[in-house]
C-alpha cells in the first residue's frame, strides 16, 4: 500500500491510499479506522471501482448516511 499526505488544508493532514495489489476489499477494518482516526480522512485512488462496489464498501464502515439536503 502507497501512502502520502493529503493536503495540509486538513487538520491532521488526511492520507492518500493509491492503488497496490489490494482490492478495497482485501484491507483490514481495523487498519483502515485506525489511519482515519490518525489522519482524519482517507482517499482511495486508483482503485477500480462501480457505484454499487463503493456501497457495499463504505457499508462496511458506516451504519448511517445523511440524508440528502433537499429532506432537511
Amino acid at each position: 500500500m502507497k501512502t502520502s499526505e493529503i493536503s495540509k488544508l486538513f487538520e491532521l493532514g488526511g492520507i492518500l491510499i493509491e492503488k497496490s495489489n489490494k482490492t478495497l476489499f482485501n484491507f483490514d477494518y481495523i487498519e483502515i479506522v485506525s489511519l482515519f482516526e490518525q489522519y482524519g480522512a482517507v482517499l482511495f485512488r486508483g482503485f477500480d471501482i462501480t457505484p454499487v462496489n463503493l456501497t457495499d464498501f463504505t457499508d462496511i464502515y458506516t451504519e448511517k448516511y445523511a440524508r440528502d439536503a433537499y429532506r432537511r
